[in-house]
C-alpha cells in the first residue's frame, strides 16, 4: 500500500535549481524579445510622427511662399510689366517696382550675391550661409474702392471705406487699368487718405484718379504695399541631443521700418534654394540662380523653390552622411567650413515646387 505521507511530500516538492535557471533563461529571452519589439515599434512610431510633422511643415511653408510669389508685382488692374507704378514716396524701398517685385540672393561667407540691399542691413536673425534669400514686393490683393473723383493730382483720396486699415506711415498703391502710383500715407481721417509732401516727393500723384465708369468696370483701387523677405536662419534653440534647430523666417516692411526682428514661420527648414525662370518664347523657360550672369529680375516669370527639411529630434539609427540635391545645389554633411547639413541622426527630406508669377505670364 502506497504511503500517503510519501505521496504528499512528492506533491509538495518545488522546482529544482536547474529548472529555475532554465525558466529564468526562457523568461529573460522572452522579455528581451518583447523589449526589442517595443523599442523598435517606439522608434518607428517616433520617426513616423517626426516625418509627418516635417511633411506638414513643408506643405505650409511652400503654400505660404507660393501665395506671395504668385502675387509678386501685383498693383491692381494695371500690370507691372506694362505700366510699373510711379514711385511718389520719397523713402520707398524701390525706385522701380517692376524690377524689385521678385529678387533673390545667395548668402555666402563673404556676403550676399547679388549684394545685400541697404534696407536689409539690420536683418535679424542673420540668414544662414549657404542658403538663399527671397525678396518680394507687391500690393496686397485685398483692395478698397475710390469713392469720389480727384479734381487735381494733389487731392486726397476718398475711399468707400477703410476696411484695409491704412494708417499714417503706410506705403500704398492707387491704380486703375492704365496707371498706378506708389505713395506714403501721411494722414488718415476716416475714409480720407492724405499723401502730402515730405514723405512724398511733391504730394502729387501722376494724375487725378476717378472711381471708374461703374463699380465693376475699370474701377480705381487702393491697396497696401508690402515688402517681404523669406530666408532660413538658426533659431538659437537645440533639440534634446544638442543639435541646432533651423527655421524659415519672414522679415516684412513693418519689421524693417521699426528695426524689429524677423518672424519665425516654420521650424525644421535647414536650407532654402531658389531658381528663377525667364520665358524666352515658344514655351521655353530658362532657369538662373540669383548670382548667375544671366539673372535679370525684370524677366522673371517663374520661381522654383527647393527646401531641405530636417526632423527636430534624432530619429535615425545612424549619422546622416547623405548628399541631398536641392535644385542645382548638392548639400552634403557639414564640413570644416561650417556649410552643409548637420552631422547628426535626424531624418531629412527635400521638397520642391514651381510657382508662376501671375503678373508676369506671357
Amino acid at each position: 500500500m502506497v504511503n500517503a505521507m510519501s505521496i504528499k511530500r512528492h506533491a509538495n516538492r518545488g522546482f529544482s535549481l536547474v529548472e529555475l535557471m532554465i525558466a529564468m533563461g526562457i523568461g529573460v529571452m522572452l522579455f528581451s524579445g518583447i523589449l526589442t519589439i517595443f523599442t523598435s515599434s517606439r522608434q518607428s512610431f517616433d520617426l513616423t510622427n517626426e516625418i509627418s510633422a516635417v511633411q506638414e511643415n513643408a506643405r505650409f511653408a511652400l503654400e505660404r511662399l507660393a501665395n506671395d510669389i504668385r502675387m509678386a508685382g501685383f498693383q491692381g488692374c494695371a500690370t507691372s510689366t506694362d505700366s510699373a507704378a510711379a514711385v511718389q514716396a520719397s523713402n520707398a524701398p524701390t525706385t522701380n517696382p517692376a524690377q524689385t517685385a521678385v529678387r533673390g540672393a545667395e548668402v555666402t561667407s563673404a556676403g550676399w550675391l547679388p549684394s545685400q540691399p541697404a534696407e536689409l542691413a539690420g536683418i535679424s536673425p542673420e540668414p544662414r550661409v549657404g542658403s538663399d534669400v527671397l525678396m518680394l514686393q507687391l500690393a496686397e490683393p485685398v483692395t478698397e474702392r475710390l469713392a469720389t473723383a480727384m479734381l487735381t493730382p494733389s487731392d486726397n483720396l476718398e475711399l468707400e471705406s477703410n476696411s484695409i486699415g491704412l494708417a499714417a506711415g503706410d506705403l500704398a498703391v492707387v491704380a486703375d487699368c492704365q496707371s498706378a502710383d506708389l505713395f506714403r500715407v501721411t494722414a488718415v481721417s476716416g475714409t480720407t487718405i492724405e499723401h502730402g509732401a515730405g514723405s512724398n516727393f511733391s504730394g502729387n500723384l501722376q494724375k487725378a484718379y476717378s472711381p471708374g465708369a461703374t463699380t465693376a468696370t475699370d474701377p480705381t483701387r487702393v491697396m497696401k504695399y508690402s515688402y517681404r523677405v523669406y530666408y532660413v536662419a538658426d533659431t538659437g534653440r537645440t533639440n534634446t541631443s544638442g543639435d541646432p534647430v533651423y527655421s524659415l523666417y519672414v522679415y516684412d516692411m513693418e519689421d524693417i521700418d521699426n528695426d524689429d526682428p524677423a518672424e519665425e514661420l516654420i521650424e525644421g527648414v535647414e536650407f532654402l534654394q531658389l531658381q528663377f525662370g525667364a520665358e524666352t518664347g515658344l514655351n521655353v523657360t530658362s532657369y538662373f540662380s540669383a548670382d548667375g550672369a544671366n539673372y535679370d529680375p525684370d524677366e522673371i516669370t517663374l520661381v522654383r523653390l527647393g527646401m531641405l527639411m530636417h526632423t527636430i529630434e534624432e530619429s535615425a539609427d545612424e549619422e546622416d552622411t547623405r548628399t541631398y540635391s536641392v535644385l542645382d545645389e548638392d548639400i552634403g554633411p557639414q564640413g570644416s567650413s561650417g556649410t552643409g547639413h548637420g552631422n547628426d541622426k535626424r531624418a531629412r527630406m527635400v521638397f520642391t515646387s514651381s510657382v508662376k508669377i501671375r503678373n508676369r505670364r506671357l
